[in-house]
């Protein structure tokens, strides 16, 4: 046990455990960055906004004068008609298709033409010798780095505009007009955090964080069964911290004021339906019955429920539901809502807005109970929200293209950034094996090879894992401690572990950047997490600009 022990801990793992040492490799790497970058941030002081844009103008025209456009836009007219042959499985799931088809097609498009003018423009320069006129006249080496890059930028967002534009108007032309008039929606939802409750034989409510299984692995929904006492509660005005507890959320307090402006609040809701009983399909298209019940748990005494549903006015009629959800804190559907299986188009109600009304620090519950037998139902915490805006559709799909937008930014970044040093075919396959190995599945595949064997990473490093292969071993069982076992596992831990962990800080997170999924469900994309976004995309490109001002400094171009 000790062996395995020290074979899946380093030594620098062992001593970054260790406070001191911590500090003191925070204040040594901050000493290094300080000396490395001083030269750099004083040449900064010395940029010549002038020359920077006549850089930047003679790389738009030098790049236009290259017809690596005229290809872009010909690759573009050839993709937009791909959906002509990936027909939409269901019609009510066209327009996730044909969003997600499109963004695809742009992103690729992008990633190619971006990257080829960027790896090629230093390189063809210095091949056509015209970068000797540069160089040889007073203008800052860094200042054609960075020219380049600005030049290229201005250049590639013009393409981009023009092909979100040409993108969007595919999409509704391409799609069903029932189904555009649904799908061209940018929603503001306010979401609650969601557990499970169900009374044991005892009546008392058991709180649990998860529902029932129903055997589908890639579902990220949790199911109730249906005619039981198991209720699926969303808490609005709470939110799950990363340790699972219960915090304020400064969000629904923020919009309560707004809300209670209204008459009614619109609670929108997309759920699944598992069939258990014969016949059972992957879309089940019958519906269930399932019970909305809506409480303010400032004011809320369960005790006072027969008084809630024979409360009257003061004429003796049945009291009006916004004037009992204003005295009892209480709401619910005067009957099941028919639920149908998930779909484009979600399923809507509306409660009273004066149930709102002496909130305080309490909070708004959502319960929802299956009155349904032999089905299940499946929630996730989005599959529920209270529809606070509509915001611009237009706009919105203009910000999901933001996410090509850093993404350009970062292809013309590398580009040009490599190229300085390197030839162009080099620098182009460099800047493509970042930004591929940085989308999401590849990037979580690299980051299991930095950990140890344990249940993240059960199959251990590369050279364990195909030991496993060869002798057919199971990825849970122990490889026997022989010696060529212990000499493969020291080589992937003190080899192949550390070049893993050195090629992950190297890689871009790319996922963090897509927004595609907001605009093809319909959801405005938050501003703030663009402008999160926009400050991990400086995070990204300010050390490739500290290298790339010391490569074009080393770098021998004029004589």
């Amino acid at each position: 046990m000790d062996k395995a022990a020290g074979l899946n801990r380093g030594a620098l793992e062992v001593l970054s455990e260790d406070k001191l040492f911590r500090w003191v490799f925070f204040l040594t790497s901050l000493a290094a960055t300080a000396t490395l970058g001083w030269e750099f941030l004083l040449d900064l002081t010395r940029f010549s906004p002038r020359r920077l844009w006549a850089i930047a103008r003679f790389s738009i025209v030098e790049a236009v004068r290259r017809k690596v456009l005229w290809s872009f836009a010909l690759l573009l007219l050839v993709f937009l008609f791909a959906s002509w042959f990936i027909p939409a499985s269901r019609v009510d799931r066209q327009w996730s298709t044909y969003v997600g088809l499109v963004y695809f097609i742009m992103s690729a498009l992008m990633l190619v033409t971006a990257s080829v003018v960027a790896c090629f423009s230093i390189p063809t320069d210095i091949k056509n010798l015209s970068i000797q006129t540069v160089v040889t006249k007073p203008v800052q080496r860094f200042e054609i780095v960075l020219g380049r890059i600005l030049g290229l930028v201005l250049l590639m967002t013009a393409v981009l505009a023009v092909a979100v534009h040409l993108s969007l108007l595919y999409v509704v032309r391409a799609a069903d007009e029932q189904v555009v008039r649904q799908a061209t929606r940018a929603r503001v939802p306010l979401l609650g955090a969601l557990n499970f409750e169900e009374l044991n034989s005892a009546g008392q409510r058991i709180v649990k964080e998860r529902g029932d299984e129903v055997g589908r692995e890639v579902e990220p929904r949790q199911y109730i069964r249906g005619a039981s006492n198991q209720e699926a509660v969303w808490r609005f005005g709470y939110r799950f911290d990363d340790k699972k507890q219960l915090v304020p959320d400064p969000k629904f307090r923020a919009a309560v004021p707004r809300l209670l402006e209204r008459d009614w609040i619109t609670v929108e809701f997309t759920f699944d339906i598992f069939r258990t009983s014969k016949g059972a399909g992957d879309y089940y298209v019958e519906g269930v019955d399932v019970q909305f019940v809506f409480i303010n748990r400032t004011k809320w005494d369960e005790t006072r429920y027969s008084e809630y549903r024979e409360a009257k006015d003061e004429r003796g009629l049945p009291m009006k539901p916004e004037d009992k959800a204003r005295k009892f804190g209480y709401y619910e559907t005067p009957r099941p809502i028919r639920v149908f299986d998930e779909r484009s188009e979600h399923d809507r109600l509306r409660f009273p807005a004066a149930l709102l009304e002496g909130l305080g620090d309490g909070w708004l519950e959502v319960r929802v109970n299956c009155r349904s037998h032999s089905q299940y139902l499946g929630v996730h915490k989005r599959d529920l929200y209270i529809l606070d805006n509509e915001a611009n559709f237009y706009l919105n799909f203009l910000k999901g293209a933001t996410g090509i937008w850093f993404f350009m930014v970062l292809a013309v970044t590398f580009g040009v950034i490599f190229s300085t040093y390197l030839n162009g075919p080099v620098s182009l396959m460099l800047v493509w094996l970042l930004l591929i190995l940085g989308q999401p599945a590849l990037r979580d595949f690299v980051s299991t090879q930095t950990r140890p064997e344990d249940m993240t990473n059960p199959g251990g490093g590369p050279l364990a894992s195909g030991t496993r292969i060869l002798t057919r071993e199971a990825m849970t069982t122990p490889l026997p401690e022989t010696r060529a076992n212990i000499v493969l596992q020291s080589v992937d831990t003190y080899a192949f572990r550390p070049f893993f962990q050195a090629l992950y800080r190297f890689l871009p997170d790319v996922g963090q950047f897509q927004r595609s999924h907001y605009v093809a469900q319909g959801f405005d994309i938050p501003s703030d997490e663009l402008a999160v976004s926009f400050v991990l995309l400086l995070l990204n490109v300010l050390p490739y600009l500290l290298v790339g001002f010391f490569l074009i400094n080393v770098r021998e171009i004029a004589a």
